[in-house]
């Protein structure tokens, strides 16, 4: 009874408190949707930019060699186009570490099969080992981690 008389006595303020907790509630609802939006959305940025890169390779038969297991480098070196191309997978590689390490995008948790596979093949694992050392020391342990 004593929680009526309470209601009766102070009816403003219960529905001051119970306004105030649901915009809390619809606040914090709303903050996540936005979240799941915006990691969707880099993850929709990301996979545009992968595309872009990946389209280069696939417009310039100088840069065929860099899928081939059996690339010789001895008799054939790396070429700059070649070179340059990992360079900017690497790159590309980079932010969507830093990305999914801060929870910023959904998705890709088979990458590291990707990393591994794609720096096993014998232009960009002599790519990578020129310029990792430029790159950030968690980055590179991720990098060498999945690497066969």
């Amino acid at each position: 009874m004593e929680i009526l008389h309470w209601i009766n006595t102070y009816p403003f303020e219960l529905l001051q408190s119970v306004g105030i907790i649901a915009g809390s509630l619809l606040s914090a609802f709303s903050y996540r949707r936005d979240v799941q939006s915006r990691r969707v959305e880099n993850l929709i940025n990301l996979t545009h930019h992968h595309h872009e890169i990946w389209k280069e390779h696939y417009r310039d038969p100088e840069l065929k060699r860099i899928l081939d297991p059996s690339a010789n480098l001895d008799e054939q070196p790396i070429t700059f186009a070649e070179r340059l191309f990992v360079t900017l997978v690497v790159t590309h590689l980079e932010t969507f570490f830093y990305a999914k390490r801060n929870d910023l995008l959904v998705g890709l948790d088979g990458a590291p099969v990707d990393v591994g596979q794609f720096f096993s093949l014998p232009i960009p694992n002599a790519v990578w080992d020129q310029v990792k050392h430029y790159r950030k020391k968690d980055f590179v342990e991720f990098v060498e981690s999945a690497r066969f």
